[in-house]
């Protein structure tokens, strides 16, 4: 029988080429805002174009959370048909979008942060004054009157002295009510 026959191979094993990630072109900012509307709005945000430098085909996705209630991912937007709906509350929510080239997954999150309406002014209502609190305004006649009431004081007809209607003090007129001392220094007790 004859020698066998001894045959050899050289495998060279390469690994893979380096993946070069997808990535949103221009940069995907990190936030956008939706201000809460009366009427009916519908709300878009046009996301940046994705590039892959390894022309792998990519596939983008977006996990909504809890924006899943009122946002849909709608091709390259983020979209929501009516932002005046009750049921979406003000806040912040995280969306997690996704891009993916078959080798690996990028992960971006983006906030949405949802601005409530002010609220509605309230216009007090005009109630009635309860029996002995009424403020009489002054008649317009007599501007001077006016204060003489509000202050509750009175003129005497001798002098020109005016007094408090309730305690008699005089409170203008030729004699001080009271006159203080200046001191320069107050000393603790």
């Amino acid at each position: 029988m004859p020698p066998p026959l001894l045959v050899s191979f050289i495998v060279t094993i390469q690994p893979p080429p380096r993946n070069n990630l997808p990535f949103f072109e221009p940069k995907l900012t990190g936030s956008a805002m939706i201000q809460k509307t009366k009427t009916s709005t519908s709300w878009s945000l046009k996301l940046p174009g994705f590039v892959d430098l390894d022309n792998d085909p990519v596939t983008m996705t977006a996990d909504l959370g809890p924006a899943g209630n009122f946002l849909v991912l709608d091709g390259l937007k983020i979209v929501c048909k009516d932002i005046s709906k009750k049921t979406i509350k003000a806040g912040m929510y995280l969306l997690k979008i996704l891009l993916d080239d078959k080798r690996d997954i990028v992960m971006y999150n983006f906030s949405i942060f949802v601005i409530d309406l002010p609220p509605e002014p309230v216009v007090p209502k005009e109630e009635e004054p309860i029996p002995g609190n009424k403020i009489e305004t002054p008649s317009k006649k007599d501007p001077g009157e006016s204060v003489k009431d509000l202050a509750k004081v009175g003129k005497s007809e001798e002098s020109e002295e005016i007094t408090d209607k309730v305690t008699g003090e005089i409170i203008s007129g030729s004699t001080p009510i009271q006159q203080l001392p200046i001191t320069e220094k107050m000393s603790p007790e």
